[in-house]
């Protein structure tokens, strides 16, 4: 599959009014796949995917550099490329 052939962010991205000018998406799980990735990239939409928390992904966790919030009361976040196995 390509960023425009994901069966439901196809039907999802078509639904979108033409007026939309930013795209903002969280997905759960079902869509933690390199697909989804792709379809999201090839509309430039901003997302979130829940992921599997793994060993690995959690060793990534611990080791990222951590700040406070700007927009939002969290405790923190961090940004960091994860590429899962598989």
């Amino acid at each position: 599959m390509n960023a425009t052939t994901h069966p439901t962010l196809q039907m999802v991205f078509a639904a979108v009014p033409k007026m939309v000018k930013t795209l903002l998406a969280r997905a759960d799980s079902g869509l933690y796949c390199w697909d989804a990735v792709e379809a999201y990239e090839g509309v430039k939409c901003g997302f979130i995917i829940v992921a599997r928390k793994t060993a690995r992904l959690v060793e990534e966790l611990k080791a990222a550099e951590w700040k406070r919030s700007p927009q939002a009361d969290a405790v923190g976040q961090c940004e960091f490329w994860y590429r899962p196995d598989g």
